[in-house]
């Protein structure tokens, strides 16, 4: 979770921040958007701090955002909110709080003097605005680094405890999004030389069957998704089960984290439903699959040790009778 997520604010944002720093605007509302954060609105003052944000409620609507406050004219009078409800997708918490830190840097972290982390739309209030201010004047002062720490672990304990309706995805190798059953029967019934490719669904947040192809070694490049990143379980030719993740350079940043964060969980899943993996290898583009597989299949024999040949000995000539 500490992984940064390589998305950074835009050209736009940094614009409209700048000159936010010398108005006397109250807040600018951001979120992301085509991996950048991008600038949403700005609020004006109208009264008291603590009287304005109330009025984030109407903006933020429930989705994820950041919100960068003015508390006061000072040179640290900024507050650096990240809004991630309780009920947003794990894919959603992930990106925000990955990215909080970097965005934070590219604005200037010591323009800020305080940080907040709202989960509900009712923290949006004069009420929790002092609440929050209390709260944080009784508890030991963080560092920001240990903030985001502290944040990350409050969600993640969050979703493990979870509820009867809502299954928790953060487990010790990561995120885990469910394998449906169908794909880890299909997983279990391969045949040489069959190509299966799992993808994530981010509707339902479950690993399922992209597609299932008879495909041979050399066919493999051009077979796997080249847009997208893919989880691939390939049965060769002499019966090895082979576990293969791409990541395309062309793919989301977001997806590519998610992925990434996720395939240790889909090898796990994979290994507990009795699926025996014979080795397996990650690489960026699809077109690099079959080199590296032939590797696997047919390992170059190892170097041969040279033996360490002892110079002859060099006799000297004996001088001849006479």
């Amino acid at each position: 979770m500490s992984t940064q997520s390589g998305i950074s604010a835009s050209e736009d944002l940094l614009s409209k921040f700048k000159n936010f720093v010398s108005s006397k605007s109250r807040a600018i509302v951001a979120r992301i958007h085509n991996e950048s954060v991008i600038h949403l609105t700005d609020i004006n003052a109208k009264e008291t701090p603590e009287s304005d944000f109330a009025q984030l409620a109407d903006i933020v609507q429930g989705s994820c955002s950041y919100v960068f406050y003015r508390e006061h004219d000072g040179p640290d009078g900024l507050v650096f909110i990240s809004y991630v409800p309780d009920d947003a997708p794990v894919r959603q918490k992930m990106l925000y709080a990955s990215s909080r830190n970097s965005l934070m840097r590219q604005l200037g972290s010591d323009r800020f003097g305080r940080h907040l982390f709202v989960t509900e739309l009712a923290e949006f209030s004069t009420e929790g605005y002092i609440s929050s201010k209390k709260h944080e004047a009784l508890a030991a002062p963080l560092t920001q680094e240990e903030a985001s720490l502290l944040y990350v672990k409050e969600k993640e304990a969050d979703s493990l405890r979870g509820t009867n309706q809502r299954r928790s995805h953060i487990g010790s190798t990561g995120v885990q999004f469910p394998v449906t059953e169908d794909t880890l029967e299909t997983l279990r019934s391969l045949s040489p030389a069959d190509l299966v490719q799992l993808e994530i669904d981010f509707e339902t947040e479950q690993i399922k069957l992209a597609n299932k192809t008879n495909t041979s070694v050399n066919e493999l490049g051009t077979t796997i998704e080249s847009e997208n990143p893919r989880f691939s379980f390939y049965m060769t030719p002499e019966n090895k089960l082979v576990f293969i993740y791409t990541c395309p350079g062309a793919s989301k940043i977001k997806h590519r984290m998610v992925y990434a964060s996720t395939k240790s969980g889909v090898i796990a899943q994979a290994k507990s439903a009795g699926v025996d993996l014979f080795d397996m290898f990650e690489t960026s583009e699809p077109e690099n699959v079959t080199e590296q597989l032939m590797l696997i299949i047919n390992p170059p024999p190892p170097p041969s040790a040279k033996k360490f040949a002892r110079p002859q000995r060099q006799r000297s000539a004996r001088p001849s009778a006479t």
